[in-house]
């Protein structure tokens, strides 16, 4: 008996995309440190 294996069976096909709010997240924080540095004196 031989075991099958599916790389991607673990994985949803169309799960929602987590990651790409992630990353918004990130922009739009190190934007706002940017807009601080630049407005006060830190």
């Amino acid at each position: 008996m031989t075991m099958s294996y599916d790389p991607l069976a673990y994985e949803m096909p169309w799960r929602p995309n987590y990651e790409k709010n992630a990353v918004a997240g990130w922009l739009a924080a190190s934007g706002a440190a940017l807009a601080v540095e630049q407005v006060s004196t830190m």
